[in-house]
C-alpha cells in the first residue's frame, strides 16, 4: 500500500504561545508513547557496541531537540547499568522542554548539561549524537542541513529515530494518541506528525545529500525508522 502524500502543517507544540502546563502534559504523553514504542531499545545497542570498542567505558552523548528528554535520560540510565558512563548533553530550543527534562533528570538521578539552541545551529561535539522525532517537523532542505550539522558534531556515531509515513501508521497514531494521552496537543500533533513523516526511501535520499553515504536506515516497530551512521576511523 502506497503511503499518503506528505503533508506538513504547524504542530501545536511548536507554537510560541503554548501554555507551560499544556506543554508539560504533552511531553508526558510523548514519554508514554516513546516507552511503548521501545525507542530506547533501538538506540541503546549501537551505543553499547561503540563503547565496547573504545579504550574507555565512557561515552559523550549529545541529544539534539531533546524535548522532555525521556529517551536520552533512559539511555544514560540503562547504559550506566551496563557499565558505560554517559556524559549527557541535552539540547533544545524550548526552555519549557528543558525545564521538564531537568525535573525528570533530578528524579532519575542522572547528571546532565543543558544547551538552549537549535538543531540547525552549531552543535557541541560528542562521541554520539542522537535525535528522535524531530526531522518530520522540517522541510527537505532543513532535513539535509540538520543531518549534515549533526554528523559534523558526531565524533563517532549518529543515531536518528523518527516516524515512517504510512496509512496504517496514521490510523494507529490517531487511535493511540487518544488512548494514551489526555493532551489535546498530543491528540492533534500525533497524526499530524505521521502525515509529515518521511519514508525510508526519502530519508535515504536526504542522508546521501547530507554526505552520509554510508548511513544505514531500517524500519523499527511501530512504524518508525532508525538511521545509523558511523564516522570512518582515521589512522
Amino acid at each position: 500500500m502506497a503511503p499518503p502524500t506528505r503533508l506538513r502543517v504547524d504542530e501545536l507544540m511548536d507554537g510560541p504561545d503554548i501554555a507551560a502546563g499544556e506543554h508539560h502534559l504533552a511531553l508526558a504523553g510523548l514519554e508514554k508513547i516513546n516507552r511503548l514504542s521501545h525507542v530506547v531499545d533501538h538506540l541503546l545497542p549501537p551505543i553499547l557496541d561503540l563503547a565496547g570498542r573504545l579504550p574507555r567505558q565512557e561515552i559523550e552523548l549529545l541529544d539534539v531537540a531533546c524535548g522532555g528528554a525521556d529517551v536520552p535520560l533512559e539511555l544514560a540510565r540503562r547504559a550506566g547499568e551496563a557499565g558505560v558512563h554517559v556524559k549527557l548533553t541535552l539540547l533544545d530550543r524550548s526552555e519549557t522542554a528543558l525545564e521538564h527534562a531537568a525535573g525528570r533528570a533530578r528524579r532519575m538521578g542522572v547528571a546532565y548539561t543543558v544547551v538552549c539552541s537549535s538543531a540547525l545551529h552549531e552543535l557541541p561535539p560528542a562521541d554520539v549524537v542522537s535525535n528522535s522525532l524531530f526531522l518530520h517537523h522540517l522541510d527537505e532542505a532543513d532535513v539535509v542541513a540538520g543531518l549534515a550539522n549533526m554528523a559534523v558534531a558526531a565524533r563517532r556515531l549518529l543515531l536518528v529515530s523518527d516516524l515512517r509515513r504510512s496509512r496504517v501508521g496514521l490510523a494507529a497514531a490517531w487511535a493511540g494518541c487518544r488512548l494514551l494521552s489526555r493532551s489535546a496537543i498530543v491528540r492533534y500533533d500525533g497524526p499530524a506528525s505521521v502525515r509529515a513523516a518521511w519514508t525510508i526511501d526519502e530519508m535515504a535520499r536526504m542522508a546521501i545529500a547530507a554526505g552520509l553515504t554510508r548511513a544505514s536506515i531500517r524500519p523499527t516497530w511501530p512504524w518508525r525508522m532508525l538511521l545509523t551512521w558511523e564516522r570512518e576511523a582515521t589512522a
